[in-house]
């Protein structure tokens, strides 16, 4: 391919990761935030792809109100991604598909152009201006996907697989009992521990939920969300015993470290992660799911269930 785009980055480790940033504007309608996300300082970030997704109480409406414009710029540089500030459809992906699909919006698996390497202990400024003063029905959370670097450490994960390998889905359910109080709330951590042999790649998430979602309404239509719009989810395994997600404005929710379930499951496409993450049998994942009951029929999401999907190499 022309102009393929090759980063000039230190060998080293790999790890996937989501770099987020939040705001509270749940029922305001003037607001235009600035949203930083600070890479920490011990590993450069390479971005894949950035999302951006309303997520708050009874599972907002997902999707920002139209006539918002955003401009990303980087502390490091001072260089912008847009011309002029433009639609976040433009580079973030919305969190969800189109209305022949469930009426949800758009998925949430579109790449940046090329890859976008962010210095350790750099920011990057995520400027949103609400121009046309429409109501923010929800918080606002923004990402980006992609992989931090360590440099002189060794990359666990080989370039190829030789031998015998499965499919997998490195999955755990969480039940909720009925009575939870309304509000976004940690509802509690799945504990997934491995099969005790082989070792494992995970590519892509999914996440479900028993309990049917409330429908919301955005522009005269009536959408349908999915689990991983009104869910957000925080991981960590102990292969290197680290958050997955880290939050640069943490919420006042739990630890606060933690991102919409869809910037994960890329709007339960299955659209597969930047960067393997590496475990071994012997390693264990822990899954914090945080919701508002509420989203949900009767304040019941009834049994979650999160999934890691990827392959298995039993020897």
């Amino acid at each position: 391919m022309n102009a393929l785009v090759t980063l000039d980055i230190a060998k080293g480790r790999k790890e996937l990761g989501w770099e987020v940033a939040y705001v509270a504007l749940d029922g305001t309608t003037t607001a235009s935030p600035t949203l930083s996300c600070v890479i920490n300082n011990d590993a450069d970030f390479v971005a894949r792809s950035m999302q951006i997704a309303m997520f708050g109480a009874n599972g907002a409406t997902i999707i920002p109100p139209q006539g918002v414009t955003v401009q990303v710029r980087d502390s490091a540089t001072g260089n912008v991604m847009y011309r002029t500030p433009g639609s976040a459809q433009g580079f973030m992906s919305y969190p969800a598909s189109a209305a022949p699909f469930g009426g949800r919006f758009g998925s949430n698996d579109r790449a940046l152009p090329c890859p976008y390497l962010i210095r350790r202990g750099s920011s990057v400024f995520f400027e949103i201006q609400n121009f046309a003063g429409g109501t923010w029905h929800g918080d606002i959370f923004v990402g980006m996907e992609g992989f931090r670097i360590y440099p002189g450490q060794s990359d666990p994960i080989p370039q190829k697989i030789t031998g015998y390998a499965l499919p997998f889905c490195w999955n755990g359910p969480l039940v909720i009992p009925d009575g939870q109080p309304v509000g976004v709330q940690k509802l509690g951590t799945i504990d997934m521990q491995g099969p005790g042999v082989g070792h494992f790649f995970l590519k892509y998430a999914a996440i479900t939920a028993t309990g049917q979602v409330n429908t919301v309404a955005l522009n005269g239509l009536t959408i349908q969300p999915a689990a991983d719009d009104v869910l957000a989810l925080q991981l960590t395994d102990t292969q290197l015993n680290k958050l997955w997600v880290h939050n640069s404005s943490p919420t006042t929710v739990g630890n606060g470290q933690y991102a919409p379930a869809s910037f994960i499951t890329k709007g339960s496409v299955g659209y597969p992660w930047s960067q393997p993450r590496y475990l071994s049998g012997v390693d264990k994942m822990l899954v914090d799911v945080y919701g508002d009951p509420a989203a949900f029929v009767g304040g019941n999401p009834g049994t979650i269930e999160v999934q890691l999907n990827g392959v298995w190499v039993p020897a």
